[in-house]
Order: C-alpha cells, then structure tokens, then sequence
C-alpha cells in the first residue's frame, strides 16, 4: 500500500485547518462561511453520492439535502476539524432515508393497488385493462 507523502499530509491537514475555521464562522452564523464550504465540498460529495446511488439526478438532489441537514445541525458538530467526516456521514444517512422513504412508498402502492383490485372482485393477478 502506498502512502501518501509529506506533502499531501500537509495539503489535508491545511484543508482541514481551512474547513474549520470556516465551520466556526457559519456556526457563529456566517452564511457565506457555510457558502464557501458548500462551493468546497460540492462536487466531490456528488461525485461520492453518484457512485453510491448511480443516479447523477439523485447524486444532485442528494447533495443538496445533506447540503441542507448539515446547515441545520451544524452546531451539533462539536469539532470543527472533522467537518468533511461528519458531512459525508450526513450525506449517506440522507441516501439511506431516502431509499428507505421509496421502499416504503413503492410497498404502500402495491399494497394500494392489489386492494383496488381485490375490492373490484378481480383477482390480484388480473391485468389492470380488464378492471
């Protein structure tokens, strides 16, 4: 395995420096401070959404919830430091609702329509053009 050098050691630890010093100003309530680290962290968290969830219009929508969750707890964040971590973690958990969400929508509308059909007096297995 290789390790990275010296100096990509030092261009992440300058970039968490960076990120943190910015996570403190949003988190006294500077938006553009937030705005910056959206501009930061954007298209990397929708590249890492697009491989997780291989939709590039679900990787946008996606993003931009996380985007939006992580704005409203960003005071729960108790180190400023781990900010990339803690909105990676944010954005997984946003695609984990959200597929959670469709499951139970899709499960909730077959349940639906088997019941139509039933109530119909045709069976479950009936082609829809025959109701």
């Amino acid at each position: 395995m290789r390790r990275p050098d010296m100096s990509s050691r030092s261009q992440r630890a300058d970039r968490e420096m960076d990120d943190a010093a910015l996570v403190r100003a949003a988190q006294a309530g500077a938006v553009a401070a937030y705005g910056e680290l959206v501009r930061i962290h954007q298209a990397e968290l929708r590249h890492f959404l697009h491989r997780a969830c291989r939709s590039p219009a679900d990787a946008d929508d996606l993003a931009q919830e996380a985007f939006l969750r992580a704005w409203q707890r960003l005071k729960d964040l108790n180190d400023p430091r781990l900010f990339r971590s803690w909105l990676y973690t944010t954005a997984l958990r946003t695609m984990l609702d959200v597929q959670k969400s469709r499951r139970r929508a899709r499960s909730r509308d077959e349940h639906w329509t088997a019941g139509q059909i039933e109530m119909r007096g045709c069976p479950p297995s009936a082609p829809m053009a025959q109701i």
